[in-house]
């Protein structure tokens, strides 16, 4: 071997070490080990089978991420494009990932169009067009469960390729709500490109992604470049509040003592105090007692919604289920309705000494949640 083979040999050798070092992480196959589980969630890529395959030219369309064994890639395969980590440049990427609330993470997403640069021989248009970035990232996580992405061409064969991850809760009783807070998209040496929008990403057709100058969606031969996102877990929680009181809606509590001088009110409030917005939000109210029971008036039954309206609606619906609706974080909803005691209510409650009105909300992610207050006797009645 010459001296001059020896130093093309390590100037290779060097300039791939250059390309590794200048990915924008590392990869970690060791967290990819599964355990084991009953679930058939695993990472995966598609197309996956080779005789989908071996018919494509690369010299006669455009061809997406299709290199097992690429050095400008994390991980080294371009069909396994999706990766994810914990947010912060000292955590590997890997393909499967235990999450925890109130935590942020970092999706990367790699895309290259493989076919070989300058004119083709037979004259085909090897740039990729319309190219563009689809994320199915679940809404809420608890056991493991898949997150994909999907790179879809106009004029590339494959039309559409994919790579998912899966993710699953740290604390496997504890359901987590994700939702992505930025993407941008980079050159293959890291130089932002653009931002884009999480709310398109989402959408079937997906963003518009491209390597460099080129006009959005257009992917030349040879190039490649990578899409971040951020997405963050957390933990739903709300604050529901059932309280009985008097005409004037003064003096509510979970119980009250009566003596039939002023009219009764049931009111129900329920406060989003989590970080992620609740999606049907249902309320019913249920009386125990037949000697008191919920009645339609001027006031009753009403609702004050999370934008702050105030109106009037069915009291069925309310006794069989009021869709309160979907409550944006932070936000409060309310319900009242009035009570009217029955002839005998009297005798009875005095026999019974109590009681019972409930009020149940059930929410999407959650078990049915019920409360309760208590109606008592007046001693100067009894």
């Amino acid at each position: 071997m010459t001296l001059s083979t020896i130093a093309f040999i390590l100037l290779a050798f060097l300039a791939g070490c250059s390309i590794q070092n200048q990915l924008y992480g590392e990869y970690d196959g060791r967290a990819d080990a599964l355990k084991l589980d009953l679930s058939s969630q695993r990472p995966t890529f598609w197309p996956r089978q080779d005789d989908e395959l071996a018919g494509i030219d690369r010299t006669k369309s455009p061809r997406i991420n299709g290199n097992k064994d690429a050095h400008t890639v994390i991980g080294g395969d371009s069909r396994k494009f999706l990766l994810i980590r914990k947010a912060g440049d000292g955590n590997s990427f890997s393909r499967t990932l235990e999450i925890e609330d109130d935590s942020q993470y970092e999706g990367y997403v790699y895309f290259s169009n493989d076919s070989p640069t300058g004119d083709s021989e037979n004259g085909a248009d090897l740039v990729s067009r319309d190219t563009r970035l689809a994320l199915d990232i679940p809404e809420r996580v608890r056991a493991r469960t898949s997150m994909s992405a999907s790179i879809l061409s106009a004029n590339a064969q494959p039309k559409i390729v994919g790579s998912t991850v899966t993710v699953e809760s740290k604390e496997v009783p504890e359901t987590l709500y994700l939702k992505i807070i930025s993407a941008e998209v980079r050159g293959q040496s890291g130089e932002l490109l653009k931002n884009i929008s999480p709310q398109d990403l989402a959408k079937p057709q997906g963003a518009l992604i491209q390597c460099g100058d080129e006009s959005e969606g257009v992917l030349n031969a040879g190039c490649s470049g990578f899409v971040t996102f951020k997405f963050e877990a957390s933990q739903s929680a709300f604050r529901t509040d059932f309280s009985l009181g008097f005409d004037g809606g003064s003096n509510y509590a979970n119980y009250i003592l009566i003596n039939g001088d002023r009219g009764i009110w049931a009111r129900f409030i329920f406060e989003n105090t989590g970080s992620v917005d609740q999606r049907n939000v249902r309320v019913r109210f249920n009386s125990k007692s037949p000697y008191f029971i919920f009645v339609s008036g001027e006031h009753s039954p009403q609702e004050t919604d999370a934008l702050g309206r105030r109106y009037l609606f069915d009291l069925q619906d309310l006794t069989n289920g009021k869709h309160v609706g979907d409550m944006p974080a932070g936000t409060q909803a309310e319900i009242i309705v009035r009570i009217e005691p029955q002839p005998g209510w009297i005798e009875t409650l005095c026999a019974d000494k109590e009681a019972n009105i409930q009020g149940d909300v059930s929410v999407d992610g959650f078990y049915s949640f019920t409360t309760n207050a208590s109606i008592y006797p007046d001693p100067s009645i009894c």
